[in-house]
Order: C-alpha cells, then structure tokens, then sequence
C-alpha cells in the first residue's frame, strides 16, 4: 500500500472537513483565541488572568488531542501530508511549551503574592478544566463521524452555446462544456454500448484514490441505466512527466503517465480489450505496479501488437489534448463527469450516481 506524503489525498478526505468547514479553520480559530487569551493572562487584572490561564489550558490540551486524532487518520488512510504533519506537531509541540510554564500548583496567596490566586490546583479542579478539552474534542469527532461532508460539487451551466450530439452512428460528433469542445465519441477510449444514447465524458486518473473508489460504484451505476450510457475515458495523469499543471509529482502517482500510455496502448491495440483492461487497472485499493501493467496488456492484445502501439506518437498527442480539456474545466478535483450542462466534481457517493444521470441525462434509471 502507499504510505508516501499525498496532500492532495489527504485534503480531498471527508476528514478535512467538520460540519462543511475546513478543518485548518477551526485551527485558525483556536490559535487567534491563544493570542488572545495570552495577552489577556500577562497584562489583564487578577480575575481575568485566573480565567484566561484556565482557558489556555483548554485549548492548549484540545490541540494535543486533536493532533492525535489527525496523525491517526492519516495512519489509517496510508495517505500523509507533509504540510499537516508539520502543522499539527508544531502545534502540539507549542500547546506543551504552554502547559509546563501554565500556572498549575497550589495556590500560596499572600499579601506580598497576589499573583499566586492565578494558580490552577493540580487533581480534581485541573481535572475539571481539562475535561473541557475533551468535550471540545468529542464535539470535532461527532461533527467529523457524524455528519459526512459533500463529496463532490456539481457546475450548471456552464455558458455558451448549448452542447448538441447528433446521435448515435459512425460519424457521431458530441460538444461538452457549452460548446468549448467537440468531439467523435468513437475516437476515443470508451466503455458501454457504441450506439448508446448518452454520451458521458470522464477525466480520471489511474492512480487516483477517489477514482478508484468510483470506479465500482460507477460501473454499477451504469448497468442500471441499461446500455443507455456510454463513457468516454479520457486520463488525466497527476504526474508531471505528462501533465503540464503537476509541478512535483507524489509518490502515490508514481507511474500515472505510464498506466495512462498503456490502457491507450491496449485500445489502439484492440478496442475490444480497453474496457477489460481499464477495469483491471482500477481494481483495489492501489494501482498495479508498473511491471504487472505492462504484462497483463501484452497477455490481452499481443506483445508485438503492443509495442507497436506504444511506438505511436498519437498516444503522447491524446495525453496533452486531454490537458487542454482539463484545463477548461479548471483543473483541480479528479474525478471530473461531463454530461450535457453538468460538471461533476470530485466523488459522488454511490446512491447519488443515479441522480445524477437522471438529472443530467433526463433519463430514469431501471428499479
């Protein structure tokens, strides 16, 4: 499994976000109440420096935790970034400097030491403001475990002309995304029927995480709409041997550009291969090593027949139109769905799909 430094994975997870917000907001939010409380507790009165140190601990002890809670999913997910562990270690690191120079200890009130009444009691009174702490945090979790954020975000109309598709045929020609584009669905990558009568087009990325967990429920999606949707499979590699918008390239996609050549490779090969192929190469959690990719084309088209298509600088050329069309879409999210005036980005879950192709399509899915 991945285990390298992935931002984009990390970013994209619904662990991101609390109750739709990002969750570096709420991490804004309680360092600006440290600065503040701090200022407070070194230049308010008595009373207000009692409180403040007492809030500091609270907050202080809710960023350790949660900190915790952050690495650990990310242990869980196998997916790290970089950014976010630095984030929350030096944030848990400042909470610790803070509670060893915090006022905890018994308090020696004097009239030669009335800054003493700021002390907090260790046992039961510390204990009582901590517990603070964990209730803030049981309220990240429930609103993390609880209530599960959008996972995709779905563009209407997008301007322009409105898209035309002349119908099943050899000489089929579709427009997508208010004209910007046209295209002959039947030079292109596609899994479905040819003659179906929707045509949905599909930026992807082998390596992806979140297009490997569509992949199923997609294809589930489809067989419900009976042969009425075909997709046409267009790879965007998150690399940056091929794709011009990847400044460094992860190590979760490691190999994109080379999975993308091949299942092109297979296609140009023998059309009636790609969907199988396409399909194996987007089984489990992670993609196929490189060497395994390579063998299971050749055993489905040839080997001659393979590194013929390899050869062929049209493969290159498809990968950088495709970037183009990325680019009008805006880049970002992978997985992206094109259907007429739709722009699905990111991940549906698998009982929104059939909303969806019915909204998009104005069609029904079979019960």
């Amino acid at each position: 499994a991945q285990t390298a430094f992935d931002c984009d994975s990390v970013l994209a997870s619904r662990w991101s976000k609390w109750l739709g917000l990002p969750v570096s907001a709420l991490a804004m939010m309680a360092y600006v109440t440290l600065l503040v409380l701090l200022q407070l507790g070194n230049t308010g009165s008595i009373a207000k420096k009692r409180l403040a140190w007492r809030l500091i601990v609270v907050i202080a002890v809710t960023i350790i935790l949660s900190a915790v809670w952050f690495v650990g999913l990310q242990v869980v997910m196998k997916q790290y970034c970089l950014y976010c562990m630095i984030a929350h270690g030096l944030g848990a690191l400042a909470s610790i400097f803070l509670l060893v120079f915090a006022p905890i200890g018994q308090a020696r009130v004097t009239a030669d030491e009335p800054a003493d009444a700021m002390m907090i009691p260790p046992g039961r009174p510390l204990m009582k403001w901590m517990s603070l702490s964990l209730l803030l945090v049981a309220v990240l979790l429930a609103g993390q475990w609880l209530v599960k954020p959008a996972t995709h975000v779905v563009q209407q109309s997008m301007g322009g002309v409105e898209d035309f598709d002349t119908g099943p045929g050899p000489d089929r020609q579709i427009s997508i995304l208010a004209g910007k584009v046209r295209m002959k669905p039947g030079e292109h990558p596609m899994i479905g029927p040819a003659d179906a009568r929707y045509i949905m087009v599909y930026l992807y990325d082998y390596t992806c995480p979140n297009c490997r967990m569509l992949h199923a429920d997609l294809s589930k999606t489809l067989k419900q709409f009976q042969g009425q949707i075909a997709v046409v499979k267009l790879a965007v590699p998150l690399d940056s041997q091929c794709n011009p918008f990847v400044e460094r390239t992860t190590e979760v996609h490691r190999n994109a550009c080379e999975l993308a050549k091949l299942a092109i490779a297979v296609w140009k090969a023998d059309p009636s291969q790609f969907e199988v192929f396409d399909d194996w190469l987007l089984q489990g959690e992670d993609p196929p090593a490189l060497e395994d990719a390579r063998a299971m084309a050749a055993h489905l088209v040839g080997q001659s027949q393979l590194e013929a298509a390899l050869k062929d600088e049209d493969i290159d050329a498809r990968i950088a139109a495709t970037m183009g069309l990325y680019d009008l879409t805006g880049r970002g999210t992978i997985p992206q769905m094109i259907l007429r005036g739709d722009l699905i980005l990111g991940r549906p879950d698998a009982d929104q799909l059939p909303e969806i192709f019915e909204r998009g399509f104005g069609i029904k899915a079979a019960k």
